[in-house]
């Protein structure tokens, strides 16, 4: 038997509820393309949804990253996993790092990747073990 539920087509799909659950991961996979802004007004991780504007977290080729007026508590942020955008943007005040396990992936279809620290904002100290440049391309910073 075959079931078709927005263009997707599950062939013998005993169970509708479990197809309609794998159809909404892959719409959440596909929303975290969008750019994010930090929205926590504490420092937390980086793979935490919810720290994240759209309840998303960063991983998608093209993706900025913002970090600005939030957070406005002291500390450092965690990465434990890895992520992919194309710019990351820090005009927070505060002095801080990105500590833990994981890694950075800056990765544009065109142009320039950019980890951006404007002059007048505080500082970002990336301290994790991987920062990957994709395709060969240059990372610009500011």
């Amino acid at each position: 038997m075959e079931q078709s539920i927005f263009g997707f087509k599950c062939f013998a799909c005993p169970n509708q509820a479990v197809f309609l659950a794998v159809y909404g991961l892959l719409c959440s996979l596909n929303a975290s393309k969008a750019d994010q802004t930090w929205t926590n007004s504490s420092p937390g991780n980086f793979a935490t949804p919810p720290n994240w504007s759209g309840n998303l977290v960063l991983n998608a080729d093209n993706a900025v990253a913002d970090i600005a007026t939030q957070p406005t508590a002291t500390g450092d942020f965690m990465l434990n996993a890895g992520i992919t955008v194309g710019s990351l943007n820090y005009s927070n005040v505060q002095h801080r790092k990105i500590n833990g396990s994981g890694s950075i992936n800056f990765d544009v279809s065109s142009g320039f990747s950019s980890l951006k620290v404007p002059s007048g904002s505080g500082s970002l100290t990336v301290a994790i073990p991987s920062i990957v440049l994709s395709e060969s391309r240059t990372i610009k910073t500011t």
